[in-house]
């Protein structure tokens, strides 16, 4: 029987298992706060922009509303 998962879903579920290793032992609030920061980081360092409405990006805001 031939294996019908791809290779790029297998590496998102690599990824995900990492990200969760990096912050299970941290309270939830760390825990959101570290992944978030990840996250903005990875914006900055693949030099995405914003749009005109926005000057950093959306998940900034729901940090910021949840911390």
């Amino acid at each position: 029987m031939k294996n019908n998962i791809s290779k790029a879903l297998t590496e998102v579920w690599e990824w995900k298992e990492l990200a969760y290793e990096e912050v299970k032992h941290l309270p939830r609030e760390q825990a959101i706060r570290k992944r978030l920061e990840s996250s903005l980081e990875t914006v900055h360092q693949l030099g995405l922009k914003m749009n005109d409405k926005t000057k950093e990006p959306y998940i900034a805001h729901v940090a910021h509303n949840i911390l």
